[in-house]
């Protein structure tokens, strides 16, 4: 999903009109129907996903707990499906078996991605710091 300049835009007075009325509920209307009340959890969603927006990011949003094919699973971390086979078969991504097709939590597969988003930050962390005790200017 491309995110517009306009979408952003959008996105942000959104995120900012539900943060500067916090304790309010949020009622949804289409047309000519009645605005119905959205529940807690819908405002905490639909508020970090103007966030995201806001920011330029792309959403998806997911039912937990969910299994996965590998396929989805495979999407959700920009990867190949054989390489995330690899992963599950090596233990680093928990599966189970459902006939011959392997099945992953959704938890399971979010946290690998936190995991690897950590290592990430943590690896450019100390390149820049190697970077800087080395005068090279980054």
């Amino acid at each position: 999903m491309n995110v517009t300049a306009k979408d952003i835009e959008l996105a942000k007075k959104g995120r900012n009109l539900l943060r500067s009325r916090s304790r309010s509920r949020v009622r949804l209307g289409i047309g000519t129907e009645d605005p119905i009340d959205l529940p807690g959890p819908a405002k905490r969603m639909l508020e970090q996903t103007l966030a995201y927006l806001a920011e330029g990011k792309s959403v998806v949003v997911l039912a937990e707990p969910a299994e996965l094919s590998t396929q989805e699973a495979a999407d959700i971390l920009r990867v190949s499906r054989p390489y995330l086979v690899k992963l599950v078969e090596s233990g680093q991504v928990p599966f189970r078996r459902v006939g011959k097709h392997r099945r992953l939590l959704t938890e399971d597969v979010l946290a690998y991605k936190a995991r690897l988003d950590d290592d990430r930050l943590k690896t450019l962390e100390k390149l820049a710091e190697e970077s800087q005790e080395l005068g090279l200017g980054y």
